[in-house]
């Protein structure tokens, strides 16, 4: 009797470890899961790194001064893409300071690593803006307030000033990802 029921017990204690609320259903191929994703960006310079070519063709870079590697904050935008490929209006992420930045420093070479939870997986499109201007901050801290989304209007925006500017000061310097980024959030 006590090994039947030892056994009943042993049954019953492994069938209620293999039940969980969070049961995965299979969704539609197409769609994503609505689950929450984690998404960690790794976004690393080294001194005097911080330009491109002088022009498309040529291929010949100039290192820039050590100033123009300084980053002191940033703007951060994750838009989900809908089935076709498309921005939403669900979008995460927004203006950063430096210590939310998580810096950290190794063999000279400066490395910030940002943390996201996100509400859903999927594909998101990622844009990076390093030392923003004061109106990018501002689409980054705003409530949606227009028909195109944070993404579309601070990669639509332009900066003009007059007079003399120190652009290459410590801090100053904008930089942007090169390339548009796209990354798969599992769940």
């Amino acid at each position: 009797m006590k090994i039947k029921g030892l056994l009943l017990g042993m049954l019953a204690y492994a069938a209620m470890v293999a039940c969980t609320n969070e049961d995965i259903v299979k969704n539609n191929v197409n769609q994503p899961e609505k689950v929450k994703g984690n998404l960690s960006l790794v976004i690393s310079s080294t001194s005097n790194s911080s330009r491109a070519a002088d022009n498309e063709e040529s291929g010949v870079t100039d290192p820039g001064i050590e100033g123009e590697s300084t980053v002191t904050d940033a703007v951060i935008i994750l838009n989900r893409l809908d089935e076709n490929g498309n921005l939403t209006k669900e979008e995460f992420g927004g203006y950063l300071t430096k210590a939310q930045l998580n810096e950290t420093t190794a063999s000279g070479e400066t490395i910030y690593n940002p943390f996201f939870t996100l509400a859903n997986s999927g594909w998101y499109k990622v844009l990076v803006v390093l030392n923003p201007t004061e109106s990018i901050e501002a689409i980054a801290n705003s409530q949606q307030s227009t028909d195109k989304s944070k993404y579309e209007q601070i990669a639509e925006s332009s900066y003009t000033t007059t007079g003399d500017i120190t652009i290459a000061a410590a801090g100053q310097f904008m930089m942007v990802n090169k390339k548009e980024i796209k990354v798969d959030v599992l769940s």
